[in-house]
């Protein structure tokens, strides 16, 4: 995913990447606590979308985290609070939000896509 004139990754090393597009260097490092298998950014670079192995959160203005916990939760990254969970059928895999910020795309563990409402 893009964030300006950089990108960011992340993986099963626990770690978030901030990447400079130019140079090709990471221009920081963000320690996670869980193994992370997706990211997005929100087309105004303040949100990010991680999907993590467990579920868990870690960081963002304000984030989406989804896992093998079967719970989708949208986080305040201020409060570390959660502000919203919705229940899933399966394990999830990715997320993903969309260019306007208000639907999220969910990909499951079985392969089967869903979207929703984000808020």
């Amino acid at each position: 995913p893009s964030l300006g004139n950089a990108f960011v990754t992340v993986g099963e090393d626990k770690v978030l990447h901030i990447w400079d597009a130019e140079t090709k260097q990471v221009v920081r490092t963000i320690g996670l606590h869980y193994q992370a298998r997706a990211v997005d950014v929100s087309p105004d670079g303040n949100t990010l979308a991680v999907g993590f192995k467990n579920g868990s959160p870690s960081l963002g203005n304000a984030f989406v985290t989804v896992g093998e916990d079967k719970v989708l939760h949208i986080w305040d990254a201020e409060t570390k609070q959660v502000v919203r969970t919705i229940g899933l059928h399966y394990q999830a895999r990715a997320v993903d939000v969309s260019p306007d910020g208000n639907t999220l795309a969910v990909g499951f563990k079985n392969g089967s896509p869903s979207l929703g409402n984000a808020f």
